[in-house]
């Protein structure tokens, strides 16, 4: 049953992280976001995106032993620690680009 659990939250987040990530910044400019759009940014959003760093650092430290040969380390650091670092705690409340 745990193991039901893990692949079923991992599921769930790697979907989350999908859906927001088709949203575009000309949308956000143009979207003032409401209460309720913050109240779910903070509550599920936000958490979400703080599980997807602890999920990249997991990926980035597996991924050391590829990209340490081939010169890429900076680009994996980027896709997997920064870009979720960004989503999670630069962009205004509310809104999800």
């Amino acid at each position: 049953m745990n193991t039901n659990f893990k692949k079923c939250v991992a599921t769930l987040l790697l979907t989350a992280l999908i859906i927001f990530s088709f949203n575009t910044a000309a949308f956000a400019q143009l979207y003032e976001p409401t209460a309720a759009a913050q109240a779910v940014d903070v509550v599920v959003v936000r958490p979400l995106g703080i599980a997807s760093q602890a999920l990249g650092c997991v990926f980035f430290v597996a991924s050391l032993p590829f990209s340490l040969p081939s010169k890429s380390v900076s680009t994996v650091f980027d896709k997997t620690m920064a870009e979720p670092a960004k989503f999670t705690w630069t962009r205004p409340v509310g809104i999800v680009n």
